[in-house]
């Protein structure tokens, strides 16, 4: 059932792909690239996605509109952000059930993570967001969206070595969408004046 997947989905609220306001970011999303991955194609090909950019362009709104479609045509998704998926995988190690948790993780068709680098992870959260990634690789999809450019992902990380490999995984089988742009939130002010970036 549509409405069971969704309750167990974990999503903050509905968005949907056809409110997407495709004219707004300046760059990184073309219409046709919008088409494929609203067609969920990359996921009976168990490709990830990532949407990369500045607040406010729309990727989280993209990122569960995404993950409600997913859930509307028979796949089973998960949400969560960054920083809850590596404090679920830290509880989960103090009481040795690690394991049984990355498979946990590797059951949803669709895993959503959200907000990754919003907030630099320590040796430890990362080499459990690595193991995590590791868990999926190839298996099944992941989207995530960050305000983090690939260069600076060994900073936000804390160890190169560990980013390499965390990346070296994600962009195998991927979709990386960059978005350019100014804040959507900020529209109706930069509308009517009351913000001004000169």
């Amino acid at each position: 059932m549509a409405k069971t997947r969704l309750k167990v989905s974990g999503l903050p609220q509905v968005k949907k792909l056809e409110d997407f306001d495709l004219s707004w970011p300046k760059g990184g999303l073309t219409e046709r690239k919008f088409k494929e991955l609203s067609s969920l194609s990359f996921l009976s090909r168990k490709e990830n996605v990532i949407l990369m950019g500045p607040s406010g362009l729309g990727k989280t709104h993209l990122l569960l509109a995404l993950a409600y479609k997913a859930c509307m045509t028979g796949y089973t998704a998960y949400y969560l952000s960054c920083l809850d998926l590596t404090e679920r995988l830290l509880k989960a190690r103090e009481i040795n059930k690690l394991k049984r948790k990355l498979q946990w993780f590797r059951k949803p068709h669709l895993l959503v993570i959200d907000e990754v680098g919003y907030e630099n992870l320590n040796q430890e959260q990362a080499t459990l967001f690595f193991q995590l990634i590791n868990t999926r690789y190839e298996h099944v999809s992941i989207i995530i969206t960050t305000n983090k450019s690939f260069s600076k992902w060994g900073e936000m990380m804390s160890d190169d070595a560990v980013a390499t490999a965390t990346l070296d995984r994600l962009l195998h089988h991927s979709h990386v969408i960059s978005l350019k742009g100014d804040s959507f939130r900020m529209k109706d002010r930069l509308k009517v004046g009351v913000v001004d970036f000169q």
